[in-house]
């Protein structure tokens, strides 16, 4: 093995093993009971709600990317909004949280689904003013102020950046909601809730399939102080009640559920279910093993067949090996950063092997 191939292994581990989602290794029973329950929201045309936790480092994240692939390439459904670490503090909203979601679904999404519902209204209704366009839209959506925003949006595109204040729950003055024609702001968590409520009907009337929305390490939900907790409670109770046309994941590192307040609360977890909610743990030393195992046969480059019939771990010898299995809480994340670790330090000595020394 040249010292060129074995540079290109160290970038080639350090890489995939983190982003690429193909490659998921030792939690079968867990993802597959996922895309189970999936499959099953899929049939019975319904909406479906998943918890994610445990410690950090386990791949939460990743089992996330990976499921992202899945929707996109056996549901055709792609991921409108991933919220990655959502800015939170002691006094934040759900709005805050919306918000979030909303400005990850981009405006170009958002105004191609308002666009569309007023084409498809206008067709089935055979409309050709305006203002007709109001009544089978509210019907459809029932939110009045939304309403009005979506028919803006559509006839006055120059103030499309004042219905992009409103929409993602920004102060409104009484001049810019004049010229909306809307009523109210939307930034309180029952206004909020509603605008996304209709904008995930939209979507299923318009693609005939869900749409689906991650938020990811929640956990900066503990900062939050308590009578704004509730307010989540509120929020996360009325997401995960919506009956059709969403997927929702939420994941978050925590050893335990109830480390977690607010997520744990009795209510949510009711709502989401004992079987949507999946914990992934610490690796034992076996199932470490088992994944460096299957990790580098997946990863490997120009290797020697009998070289590796003698060490399914080459290039690492099988001290390094042990080494790595020796770690307390082994989890993916640090057997990636401890394999990575030894490759560089091989690539520094020009040695074509990765010894125990060089993976600590």
């Amino acid at each position: 093995m040249s010292e060129n191939i074995l540079n290109e292994f160290k970038q080639t581990i350090t890489h995939l093993g983190y982003i690429d989602p193909s490659i998921y290794i030792n939690r079968e029973k867990i993802i597959n009971g996922i895309k189970k329950s999936i499959d099953r929201a899929f049939i019975l045309d319904s909406s479906i709600s998943f918890i994610i936790y445990g410690p950090y480092g386990v791949g939460k994240t990743h089992t996330l990317l990976h499921l992202k692939q899945y929707l996109h390439k056996t549901k055709d459904v792609d991921v409108v909004s991933h919220v990655n670490s959502p800015l939170l503090h002691r006094r934040s909203t759900f709005v805050d949280l919306y918000k979030q979601i909303i400005v990850n679904m981009g405006q170009e999404y958002i105004y191609e689904l308002f666009e569309k519902i007023s084409t498809k209204l206008s067709l089935d209704n055979k409309i050709k003013k305006e203002y007709e366009l109001f009544k089978p839209i509210n019907n459809l959506i029932n939110h009045r102020d939304l309403t009005s925003v979506i028919i803006s949006s559509i006839y006055s595109s120059e103030i499309k950046y004042i219905i992009w204040k409103w929409l993602i729950g920004e102060k409104m003055s009484n001049n810019e909601k004049k010229m909306l024609g809307i009523v109210n702001d939307n930034d309180n968590t029952l206004n909020a809730i509603k605008t996304l409520s209709a904008i995930i009907v939209i979507n299923y009337l318009i693609n005939k399939k869900p749409m689906a929305i991650m938020i990811d390490e929640l956990e900066h939900i503990v900062q939050l102080n308590y009578e704004y907790g509730v307010d989540f409670i509120q929020g996360f109770r009325s997401l995960i009640e919506i009956r059709k046309g969403l997927i929702l994941f939420f994941s978050f590192a925590s050893e335990s559920l109830e480390d977690v307040p607010y997520i744990s609360e009795n209510k949510i977890l009711f709502r989401v279910g004992r079987n949507e909610i999946h914990k992934l743990d610490y690796f034992s030393e076996f199932e470490g093993q088992e994944y460096i195992i299957e990790l580098l046969e997946k990863l490997r480059v120009n290797e020697k067949k009998d070289v590796i019939r003698k060490n399914v771990f080459y290039p690492f010898t099988q001290e390094a090996i042990d080494r790595i299995l020796m770690e307390n809480l082994l989890t993916p994340r640090k057997i990636m950063m401890m394999l990575a670790r030894g490759l560089g330090n091989a690539v520094m000595s020009n040695s074509f092997i990765v010894t125990d020394d060089m993976v600590e």
